[in-house]
């Protein structure tokens, strides 16, 4: 089974975003290495399709500030396996239907109210759920004017929430559950399918912890800071030594967050690929001719073919008559006044005027020595599809884009195709539509799929805070001027009783009275005087944090989990208010 799996050769690319506010502000893309543990965690979804992952969660939030229609105050949980929600479908009066597939009605566990115009019906007894899964009711009479159905709905098929697990507190301080909320008892209502728990009043400062059933895979992806002996802000990279590797060095704690289902599929895996362009090979050739009537029309000829193997002109390089007889000198020809190329490809010149018959000439040319510069060699192959392909000129930094038609696949057709898609053999017209040669200096930027099996897109998403602030140790040295104040780089942390967290202060090393001022950065040291040494060593909570790895597993536990894949992808700060988006491109 597991060679099987091997067989198989996952592999793909990552693709990380930060955003904020505004938008994605920062880019970057890297492969990824796909580790030996990816086999058992394929063999296992293979084995047992109703596999469930226990995930244990905890989150806090506030209620939303409007009641509900029942009074209470709502916390949406993050894992809402169902809503509720309503659909509405225009019905003419003169309707004799009784089934109906209810448009954008899917997955009903529950029907909640059905309307036919003003008048509501009775469930199971007006009006029945025929299929759940597509959304299709039956009437007991046909309908004769607009519906409205408000329905409870899954919301996906991935998570269950298990009742009982959930602790809620506000404030920190625990309630209990109870079937109506009642804020004198601290108590507070939940429904285990939508994930919605209820209070009598709006909340602040609610946590809960739970814990819920996931389908089983690759369900968590975690981000992990720099590796133990690896020098400061330098990439990270993993190659096939490293495919034995079962954890990510140094990731960050309860960082780990849940990979969104359902995946995009996509066949062929993209690539892209960034090209010099290859310059022209070209040689200079001296061809003799002399004039005269070659085609037999009587009149002295001024087009000339020249004799240079069939290759084709470029540019007149020099011309001249030669010395004739009773002529000491050669006459040089202005090239493009007296001269000029009529056909490229057929390789001919011709004369302003008439030349007189018998005169030799001599013409210098530069021609096109071969067609190597429109084939390129791209590194991945086969290939299935030319995606974009785009010139951008070395001198201008204009940006063009060559047409593709036939994705790519035939031979001929467009401004550029694959030769010999196997091979990855690339190759380009001579006379492109955009009228850019691809020779001109610059660089190919080209982006297409590899026939190498299916990608799966997995895709999570890390919301500002995450990962949490990290307790950290710093010490900070100062030399006095005379003052006594001293101002670190860091808010100091506090303990849950509200102490500042201050390993030690030493003046000239030695311990030395001090007090932390309000805002927990400013620290008052007793005895100072000038030129004294004065050492603070302290707790602070570090929000900012330097991303050096991203891996994906198949469980939240780190404990428990195994590994699928690992790359790197920094150093890039994520801060408390940037959120970060992974997309790991994986191809079976």
């Amino acid at each position: 089974m597991l060679n099987d799996v091997s067989a198989m050769n996952p592999k793909g690319n990552v693709k990380l975003e930060l955003y904020n506010e505004e938008g994605i502000f920062f880019t970057k893309e890297k492969k990824n290495l796909v580790v030996t543990s990816a086999n058992e965690i394929v063999a296992n979804m293979m084995s047992n399709p109703a596999k469930t992952s226990r995930v244990l969660e905890t989150e806090k939030g506030e209620t939303n500030s409007i009641s509900n229609e029942e009074g209470y105050f709502v916390y949406n949980m993050k894992i809402q396996p169902e809503s509720i929600k309503s659909a509405s479908q225009d019905i003419l009066s003169t309707n004799t239907e009784k089934t109906f597939n209810i448009t954008d009605m899917k997955d009903v566990t529950e029907l909640l109210s059905v309307q036919v115009g003003d008048n509501s019906l009775v469930i199971n007894e007006d009006v029945f759920i025929k299929d759940a899964e597509v959304g299709v009711i039956e009437f007991r009479e046909a309908p004769k004017a607009a519906l409205t159905v408000k329905y409870q709905g899954l919301q996906g098929k991935q998570s269950k929430l298990i009742e009982g697990t959930e602790s809620v507190s506000i404030n920190g301080e625990k309630w209990t559950r109870a079937n109506v909320p009642n804020d004198t008892n601290k108590q507070y209502a939940i429904n285990y399918s939508t994930g919605e728990i209820s209070f009598q009043t709006s909340k602040s400062n609610v946590e809960v912890s739970y814990s819920y059933l996931k389908q089983y895979g690759l369900g968590f992806m975690g981000l992990g800071g720099k590796p133990e002996s690896h020098p400061e802000h330098q990439p990270v990279s993993f190659s096939q030594m490293d495919k034995a590797l079962i954890r990510m060095d140094n990731e960050f704690e309860n960082a780990r967050m849940p990979v969104l289902y359902p995946s995009v599929i996509e066949e062929g895996k993209p690539e892209l690929e960034v090209l010099p362009t290859i310059p022209m090979a070209t040689k200079n050739i001296t061809a003799n001719f002399v004039s005269g009537d070659k085609d037999g029309d009587t009149n002295i000829d001024v087009v000339y073919p020249l004799d240079v193997n069939g290759k084709k002109l470029l540019e007149i390089i020099s011309a001249k008559k030669l010395a004739g007889e009773g002529e000491e000198v050669d006459q040089d020809l202005v090239v493009g006044d007296d001269i000029a190329i009529k056909d490229a490809n057929a390789a001919t010149v011709e004369f302003t005027e008439i030349p007189m018959d018998g005169n030799e000439y001599q013409v210098e040319v530069k021609v096109q020595d071969n067609n190597l510069h429109l084939n390129y060699q791209l590194s991945t192959a086969p290939i299935v599809e030319l995606v974009r392909v785009v010139h951008e000129d070395a001198n201008t930094n204009e940006v063009v884009s060559y047409n593709i038609q036939d994705r790519g696949m035939r031979i001929g057709s467009g401004d550029v195709w694959m030769m010999n898609a196997n091979a990855g053999i690339m190759q380009f017209s001579s006379n492109p539509s955009n009228g850019v040669p691809v020779h001109t200096p610059g660089q190919l930027t080209i982006e297409y799929k590899v026939n190498s099996g299916t990608v799966v897109k997995f895709i999570a998403d890390f919301p500002k805070g995450v990962p949490g602030a990290v307790r950290t140790e710093k010490t900070e040295t100062f030399t006095s001027s005379g003052e006594s104040t001293f101002i670190l780089s860091n808010a100091i942390s506090k303990t849950k009783e509200g102490s500042f967290e201050v390993s030690s202060v030493t003046r000239n090393g030695n311990a030395e009275i001090f007090n932390v001022q309000a805002d927990g950065k400013r620290v008052d040291v007793d005895s100072v005087v000038s030129g004294d040494n004065v050492v603070i060593t302290y707790f602070f909570n570090k929000e900012a944090h330097e991303i050096y790895q991203v891996a994906m597993f198949d469980e939240k536990e780190a404990s428990t989990s195994k590994m699928f894949n690992i790359s790197g992808i920094g150093p890039v700060t994520k801060d408390a208010n940037t959120g970060m988006r992974i997309t790991w491109s994986v191809t079976f």
